[in-house]
């Protein structure tokens, strides 16, 4: 998949730069809910893996022929985002722009033998999106932080969260019972979603027999939510969670949206770190419709009912830009620069505080403030979300547990930060892997030269 996604790639870059072209009208309708900031070269990448990652679904979802409309009839029910980015292709004009690209990866992927695929390795989409990634633009892979949770992280943190549960929430059946909320806010390809399941699955196999599997994992499917930015790991997650439910008889939930109700998991192609409060802008065709359920599903989430578990391996990168760079993009969306903040050296009029001041002020307070560089990390910032989800948003708490760089045990700049999570939490339990790179290197569980705790 990956070079011909590749080559895919390069054909929406030329399509978009024709005037008037039917991907540049495409273009500018995603940008406004997904890729505010992205230059032609950034949405290419994006529809490009989205192209790829629906006809494979479709073909893992039975259809045989990969044509834009069979396959994105093959995708309709439950992944109505990558079936309409399917269906447009289906217009001659669009077609014509991308014909070669669309092509090879079509004839490519109709002589897949699904079967065989399936059964070539037991845990294939434990790190698919990661090999993938690494195929297609290795660059891109450092960039987007796209790094494997081995399995034994991520069953680790279900199970310490499941006793939890169990223990401190009096939940018998841990994330199995009936009111367990979970919300991983960047999801990745699932793999805690799925530990979940299957965690919990095999408590009640335990507890009531096999008769119990197929209701209880339809609960759970209720009960798992996600949140997403990249579109191969979404397509992945929905793939993963949606075999593992109904493997056991289980069934996806109903949801509503637009015209029809459709059977899709709660698993929405959004950023965690955007505004909670922005409705999206408007628009009448379908692909806006089908943008604007996700935007909407996912903003319902961030504003309303309770999460009792947050729980995930957010992406960790400390961004660098210089004094004098008025043009580059800084992250942190809403968490840290509110409403009306879209990341420029000129956002000074905010309509908000933004709720990263929660960890900025005391820093400054104490006399840090040359070290709250450091603190300008991913991973901060789904930190400063989850606590303002759970202890503030909703009001009364629940368990986050997080696998991220560990600058924040003892760094003089994340003072504010070490005081808020002192405040907020009745217990905290930390686990230093250590993984430092320096003069007395230690193992990292990771790939990578950051040390991480849980």
């Amino acid at each position: 998949m990956a070079p011909l996604t590749r080559f895919l790639r390069e054909e929406v870059v030329a399509a978009l730069a024709q005037s008037g072209s039917a991907v540049a009208l495409l273009a500018e309708e995603w940008r406004q809910f997904f890729f505010p900031e992205a230059d032609n070269a950034q949405f290419a990448d994006a529809y490009a893996q989205t192209v790829a990652y629906a006809l494979l679904l479709a073909r893992l979802s039975g259809a045989v022929r990969l044509d834009p409309n069979t396959a994105s009839n093959a995708l309709d029910q439950g992944n109505g985002l990558l079936a309409r980015a399917l269906a447009l292709l289906g217009h001659d004009r669009a077609r014509e722009e991308l014909r070669v690209g669309f092509e090879l990866l079509q004839r490519s992927l109709e002589a897949l033998d699904v079967q065989a695929f399936q059964r070539s390795q037991p845990r294939l989409w434990l790190n698919f999106y990661e090999k993938f990634l690494a195929a297609y633009d290795s660059k891109l892979r450092k960039a987007y932080g796209v790094y494997y949770t081995p399995i034994e992280v991520v069953e680790l943190q279900v199970r310490l969260v499941s006793e939890l549960l169990e223990d401190r929430f009096g939940k018998r059946l841990g994330f199995a019972d009936d009111d367990v909320t979970v919300l991983d806010p960047a999801v990745g390809t699932g793999a805690y979603l799925v530990s979940i399941v299957d965690q919990a699955l095999e408590r009640v196999q335990i507890r009531a027999g096999d008769g119990a599997m197929a209701g209880r994992a339809t609960s759970l499917a209720e009960n798992l939510y996600g949140f997403e930015v990249l579109v191969g790991p979404y397509a992945v997650a929905h793939l993963r969670l949606k075999q593992t439910i109904e493997g056991v008889g289980g069934t996806l939930p109903i949801l509503s949206g637009g015209m029809h109700a459709e059977r899709r998991l709660k698993i929405y192609l959004a950023d965690a770190l955007s505004s909670p409060n922005e409705a999206p802008p408007g628009g009448l065709d379908l692909t806006h419709q089908k943008l604007t359920q996700e935007h909407e599903a996912a903003r319902e989430v961030k504003q309303s009912g309770r999460i009792l578990v947050c729980l995930g391996n957010p992406p960790y990168d400390r961004q660098t830009i210089e004094d004098s760079d008025a043009a580059s993009h800084r992250k942190g969306g809403w968490v840290r620069f509110g409403d009306r903040g879209q990341g420029r050296v000129d956002d000074a009029d905010l309509r908000e505080r933004p709720i990263l001041q929660d960890f900025i002020d005391p820093a400054r307070r104490a006399g840090a403030g040359l070290h709250l560089k450091n603190i300008y990390n991913d991973y901060v910032y789904f930190w400063r979300w989850a606590l303002w989800r759970l202890f503030e948003q909703q009001g009364d708490g629940g368990i986050i547990s997080f696998i991220t760089a560990s600058s924040y045990l003892g760094g003089p700049g994340f003072v504010g930060m070490r005081e808020v999570m002192r405040r907020t939490f009745d217990d905290l339990w930390i686990i230093d892997l250590g993984g430092s790179s320096g003069t007395r290197k230690t193992p990292n569980v990771f790939q990578i030269q950051t040390p991480v705790t849980i």
